[in-house]
């Protein structure tokens, strides 16, 4: 397994779209993994959104969609859980 090195704004965006994905899984484990930029950054002040998400589609941690949807995939999931693990 290669190591993937993300930018400081990069992971904070990350961490935040696994921890809608955590509570969406949560509520409805059978809900689909894609949702609106919108909805998850509608009150955020995070000034490079787009770049960030740029660059987690370039690492293959989600899937960006011309409609505004993004979604999470399968080693962003483990690589944030594997990073919890390592933390604790």
């Amino acid at each position: 397994m290669f190591k993937i090195s993300l930018s400081q704004n990069a992971d904070k965006v990350l961490n935040i779209i696994y921890k809608e994905y955590q509570n969406r899984n949560y509520n409805n484990p059978f809900r689909y993994k894609a949702f609106f930029i919108n909805s998850i950054f509608h009150n955020s002040d995070e000034p490079d959104l787009m770049p960030s998400l740029i660059e987690l589609s370039k690492h293959r941690m989600i899937r960006l969609f011309s409609n505004n949807r993004i979604m999470l995939n399968d080693c962003a999931i483990s690589y944030l859980e594997k990073k919890q693990k390592v933390t604790l």
